[in-house]
């Protein structure tokens, strides 16, 4: 069965790049959501899948080889990482519309200053691979190649096999905005970032990140803990209420600043940072500055709740930082984002967002929200390029 023909056409924005270096194509995974809560998640690929890996890069570079005429400067597409975590993380804002960040320089990659995107959206029961990646292929008929140019929409073609002659970045734009309920209850929302850049420096402005002070930074941060807190399962009748401590956000926003990818060895005895609590809890989310929000970074924290075994009250993977989130007798919270231009542990990531929250009492043993769980909180959390 093939995809609804609302499957994708587009609307292409080329504009060239002034900076000079070298040509570099990458691909990313397909990032597959399913909206509604009557769809199963586990009919769609992992997205560390091997299989799943490797169906998409060769798909696209079989249809690349196909191109007519052949192009004799058309690189061999692979994978990036960094690239599936920012499809990822666009594709749960379930908006059917272009990632704005993706032109900013470095916003989204650490190494790249542009990425295209192609967006495919169908009933989640017709998705593969092949109807997504070849709905855009199909888009060549549109493309005149003495011409090099479109009698149509023909972006997603030209994201898939194109290798410009100069420094050139396809933008896609999408005339749709948030996807209406009704739609979203029988669709499955596909998203893949596809980047052709050059190479070069370059500085974020740190001024998008928000300060301790901001009222709203601090209303995002105690209310998505305390969502998640009273909506833990089963629920528990002793959990405190999470209130903003100033004095735990300073020394989160001094150790954020630090710009390192560890926790901060000062939160137990013999020092005392907190004149209440002995001891603190701390947990991390590093990633694109692009990507950062308060609920996309204490939600990632608060999904290691798939990893924790509510029967035999232990953690079969990391997940401290949902422990950490939802145990019941931390009532203090205070919180920091600091812009940092390199994270130290952190790889390559450039202009990254360092988010750090502190807990007072922190996660002590066996029992996140009545119940035992892992006691471990020092664990880190990766940005989803996030």
């Amino acid at each position: 069965m093939e995809a609804l023909p609302f499957s994708v056409e587009w609307y292409a924005r080329w504009f060239p790049l002034t900076q000079t270096g070298i040509w570099k194509m990458c691909l990313c995974e397909f990032w597959l959501l399913l909206l509604g809560s009557g769809l199963k998640a586990h009919l769609l690929p992992d997205e560390e899948d091997v299989t799943f890996i490797n169906e998409y890069v060769n798909l696209h570079n079989e249809l690349r080889g196909n191109v007519l005429p052949r192009g004799a400067n058309l690189r061999f597409m692979t994978w990036d990482v960094a690239l599936s975590r920012t499809a990822r993380a666009w594709g749960k804002k379930c908006v059917f519309e272009r990632n704005t960040h993706l032109e900013e320089l470095y916003m989204a990659h650490p190494k790249f200053n542009g990425i295209g995107e192609n967006i495919w959206v169908g009933p989640e029961n017709e998705f593969t691979a092949s109807i997504a990646i070849r709905s855009w292929f199909e888009q060549r008929r549109k493309y005149n190649f003495e011409k090099n140019s479109c009698s149509g929409n023909c972006s997603n073609y030209l994201q898939l096999t194109h290798t410009p002659l100069e420094p050139t970045v396809f933008l896609d734009s999408s005339p749709w905005g948030t996807m209406s309920d009704s739609l979203s209850r029988r669709v499955t929302f596909a998203v893949t970032a596809w980047m052709l850049s050059v190479v070069s420096s370059s500085s974020a402005p740190a001024n998008t990140l928000p300060d301790i002070e901001n009222e709203d930074f601090i209303k995002d941060c105690v209310r998505m803990h305390n969502k998640f807190r009273s909506s833990v399962t089963p629920a528990a009748s002793d959990m405190l209420y999470m209130t903003w401590d100033p004095l735990l956000a300073q020394i989160a926003k001094a150790w954020a600043s630090h710009c390192e990818f560890a926790h901060n060895k000062r939160l137990k005895p013999p020092y005392k940072l907190h004149p209440n609590f002995t001891s603190l809890g701390e947990n991390l989310w590093t990633g694109s500055l692009s990507i950062f929000s308060v609920s996309s970074a204490i939600t990632d924290w608060y999904d290691e709740v798939k990893y924790y075994d509510f029967k035999t009250r232990k953690c079969n993977k990391v997940c401290g930082h949902y422990t950490q989130v939802v145990w019941a007798d931390s009532y203090k919270v205070g919180c920091a984002v600091h812009f940092c231009p390199r994270v130290s542990g952190f790889g390559a990531l450039l202009n990254g967002a360092h988010f750090i929250c502190n807990y007072g009492p922190p996660v002590p043993g066996p029992q996140p929200s009545g119940n035992q769980g892992n006691t471990e909180t020092s664990y880190f959390s990766i940005g989803q390029n996030t």
